[in-house]
């Protein structure tokens, strides 16, 4: 028998392939004994079912994602350092701000390039961009080059 499932030898462990022959064994003894109007399909799925609930473990994962910022100020004369503070000064539950940079945008204007880390189940990027847009004295717009799922 161990010839027939040998595509099964490369996905499964010696516990699971010895599983799948009974479970092989089983399907053929019932159908040849008991002629029923269910396939040998329906009874795949009724044993893994039964064996997958037994065996799946939940897991408390936290989904989290780091988003870069870029934060452009209205002029060249915008204080930078006082835009950081300010935009660091967003606290949220399941925000955390990482390292920022000053990169030259245009016209002697420099950008400010702010990175954070947030959960996905407790706040929203949304949230984040309102909040850094209402510091209008220094913020003239904000985009969102990538966010990257950890």
């Amino acid at each position: 028998m161990a010839e027939n499932l040998i595509h099964v030898n490369n996905w499964f462990s010696k516990y699971e392939v010895d599983r799948a022959e009974q479970i092989h064994y089983s399907e053929f003894d019932t159908l040849k004994s008991t002629p029923t109007t269910t396939t040998s399909y329906d009874l795949d799925n009724e044993k893994i079912k039964k064996t997958n609930t037994s065996i799946i473990v939940p897991l408390n994962l936290v989904v989290r994602s780091t988003i870069n910022f870029d934060i452009k100020p209205w002029d060249e004369d915008t204080d930078i350092d006082a835009m950081e503070q300010a935009v660091r000064s967003i606290k949220f539950d399941g925000l955390v701000w990482g390292q920022s940079k000053r990169v030259p945008y245009a016209f002697g204007i420099v950008k400010l390039q702010m990175t954070c880390v947030i959960e996905d189940d407790k706040i929203a990027t949304d949230l984040i961009e309102d909040k850094i847009y209402e510091l209008d004295q220094y913020v003239q717009s904000v985009d969102i080059p990538c966010i990257h799922r950890i």
